[in-house]
């Protein structure tokens, strides 16, 4: 058992597990006949879904709540692939087992299930009955209480509480959707920031490296002048001493 939701496994080694999801109202014994005839050939789980019910009476629960209590039970058992069977209310629970979860359903086979639309004379007459009360209630013939004689009430809550269900998930997806633009922009933003301060850096990087050769530069037109004077001092030195030399090589001549 998962808590206190009962469930019927017949594990058959290397066989396909065939999943039995009852109808409203019904229990893990309602496929009795059919799994008598299957449980040979093949892994047999059958849920009692009223028990979730039970299990939660504090909670309102929704369509997903059965089915993720299903889910759980077949992660417990370690059981990724299955072939459904599902009546009525069943047949709601497996199509969300099958759109949330990554669980491999290999068949479906339906039984009356619930949403799918197919002539029947007693359907529609129920159908009819209660468009004629919401009627009465609408021209105030009756009170809006008259209506709760239509469907069982917990039912009723069932499915008014997986339209809230749906709605809270659409209004999540949608927050999580403007989150998503929030966080990509954000994410351009801090990549943007980025790209300019690494080329800031670059362009700093290269104003230091020019004033530091611009630096260079005027050292070296220092010490170049330095040179030239000196040279220019030795030059002159030079000079002098041609002179002198040229004097007193006419002094000797003149001798």
């Amino acid at each position: 058992m998962l808590g206190n939701i009962r469930y019927k496994y017949i594990k058959n080694k290397n066989k396909q597990c065939v999943l039995f999801l009852h109808g409203w109202g019904g229990n893990e014994n309602s496929f009795y006949n059919t799994i008598e005839l299957l449980k040979n050939d093949y892994s047999i789980l059958a849920i009692n879904l009223t028990d979730i019910n039970t299990n939660y009476l504090n909670k309102p629960l929704t369509m997903y709540d059965y089915a993720i209590c299903v889910y759980l039970i077949l992660n417990m058992l370690k059981i990724d692939s299955v072939h459904i069977v599902c009546h009525s209310f069943g047949f709601r629970v497996a199509l969300i087992l099958n759109k949330l979860f990554k669980l491999k359903i290999n068949s479906f086979v339906v039984i009356d299930g619930a949403g799918v639309n197919f002539f029947s004379f007693i359907k529609n007459l129920k159908i009819l009955r209660f468009k004629f009360a919401k009627f009465l209630v609408k021209i105030k013939l009756k009170k809006q209480s008259y209506l709760k004689k239509f469907g069982s009430d917990d039912y009723k809550d069932l499915v008014a509480n997986t339209k809230t269900k749906i709605e809270d998930i659409k209004e999540e997806r949608e927050k999580a959707r403007q989150d998503e633009l929030i966080n990509s922009a954000t994410e351009k933003l801090n990549e943007a920031e980025k790209e300019f301060n690494d080329k800031k850096k670059e362009a700093e990087d290269e104003i230091a490296k020019a004033e530091a050769e611009i630096e260079d530069g005027k050292k070296q037109i220092k010490d170049g002048k330095l040179e030239i004077s000196k040279n220019e001092k030795k030059a002159n030195e030079e000079f002098k001493n041609a002179e002198k030399q040229i004097e007193q090589a006419k002094e000797e001549i003149n001798n």
